[in-house]
């Protein structure tokens, strides 16, 4: 691959034209002849999975909670690049709409009026990509788990612990009738022991340990990242899994709140809007059970 400092591309290192030539090989073409390709569905196929909503009555709904997150990944040291860690920022928006509809009524928005739109809490999480362990960790997959419970064990606005939303939604606690049935299974030790099933329960602590090798086990590790993380190639596979689930989480919490602790008739007066799919991806797939339970129970209960 040849490097360029003059010439019609002068600050192109390293040029891409050949790049659109690879379809028009033989050998490519001869190969894709060969294969079965995925085609856009036929318009037709979609309509019997389209529904057309009822019209919604907003006249309660007087505020509006945005859900909205990013994260940057890089390295811990310029001589080491290969050593990263990916941080994350995500958080609630509050606003009232009177004080969004009064905006539309300036000319000019001045910084003070931007300031009435209230932020309810910012959450950031850091973890190791690759390259990087906790001196009391075993391992990069370890530390990684320990750092996922620690922040969801973690105190945040007036004592509010998102391990305790967790344990609400993973055990179906907003249920009339409770149900100490429900549980959550970790098919097989994260450190390879070989000890499998190991159970957590409403009312059980959030940690325990692994019956097979005595190394600490975390409610968490119900998410299965661990399974994706590679010693040496890194955590890079998990981090846009981690960053959909943690909004999800942060939607959940923000109902547990809201149910639990001040008033459940405000979910009628509140829109809640999550930026990107409402999905659970990949290993975290299965969190979509509890989420559908949960959305049919608040629908059923405020709508």
């Amino acid at each position: 691959m040849g490097y360029s400092s003059k010439g019609r591309k002068p600050i192109e290192r390293a040029s891409k034209i050949a790049h659109v030539e690879i379809i028009k090989n033989p050998n490519v073409q001869a190969y894709i002849d060969q294969c079965i390709i995925p085609s856009a569905p036929d318009s037709l196929f979609l309509e019997p999975y389209l529904t057309i909503l009822d019209n919604v009555d907003t006249s309660e709904v007087s505020a509006v909670i945005a859900i909205d997150g990013g994260f940057t990944e890089t390295f811990v040291r310029e001589e080491y690049p290969s050593a990263s860690i990916t941080f994350f920022t995500f958080g609630p928006l509050l606003f009232e709409l009177s004080d969004l509809r009064s905006l539309d009524c300036k000319r000019f928005i001045a910084p003070e009026d931007l300031a009435r739109l209230k932020k309810i809490e910012r959450y950031s999480l850091v973890i190791p990509t690759k390259g990087i362990r906790h001196k009391d960790q075993t391992s990069l997959s370890a530390t990684i788990r320990r750092t996922i419970y620690d922040f969801f064990i973690k105190e945040h606005g007036e004592g509010e612990k998102l391990i305790d939303s967790l344990q609400w939604f993973l055990f179906r606690r907003w249920m009339r009738k409770q149900d100490n049935n429900y549980e959550e299974t970790i098919a097989h030790c994260p450190y390879n022991c070989g000890h499998d099933n190991i159970t957590f329960k409403y009312g059980d602590p959030t940690n325990k340990k692994c019956p097979g090798c005595n190394q600490p086990i975390y409610l968490t590790d119900t998410f299965r990242l661990h399974e994706r993380i590679d010693e040496e190639l890194g955590a890079g596979g998990i981090i846009s899994y981690l960053m959909t689930m943690l909004e999800q989480l942060i939607l959940v919490h923000l109902f547990h709140d809201i149910l639990e602790h001040l008033k459940p008739s405000l979910m009628r007066n509140i829109l809640f809007i999550k930026d990107g799919p409402l999905a659970f991806f990949g290993l975290v797939a299965p969190l979509y059970k509890p989420m559908r339970e949960l959305i049919s129970h608040l629908l059923s209960q405020f709508v």
